[in-house]
């Protein structure tokens, strides 16, 4: 499946391949909840991802964590100025 990924250019974030499939049970889920890194993912939540991790939101509290993020954002140069200039 890895030359299919890469030829779709989908954006992929593992920890290994694993050649297990459903097909030795006969059996899958498509839109069902999964557990990814120990964190439960439902149809739906919204999944934020690069070079420096993943984030899993419910659609209800993405709209807040987004803002508090962005407050956040403001206000690091700042934070970086102190720090340039020696503060603690």
């Amino acid at each position: 499946d890895i030359g299919s990924i890469r030829s779709a250019g989908l954006p992929v974030w593992c920890r290994g391949r694993s050649p297990i499939t459903t097909k030795l049970r006969g059996r899958g889920n498509v839109a069902g909840p999964v557990v990814c890194g120990g964190v439960k993912v439902q149809n739906g939540d919204i999944v934020l991802a690069d070079e420096n991790g993943v984030c899993i939101l419910p659609p209800e509290e993405a709209l807040a964590t987004a803002r508090h993020a962005l407050a956040i954002q403001e206000k690091e140069p700042g934070i970086v100025a102190r720090l340039e200039k020696g503060e603690d």
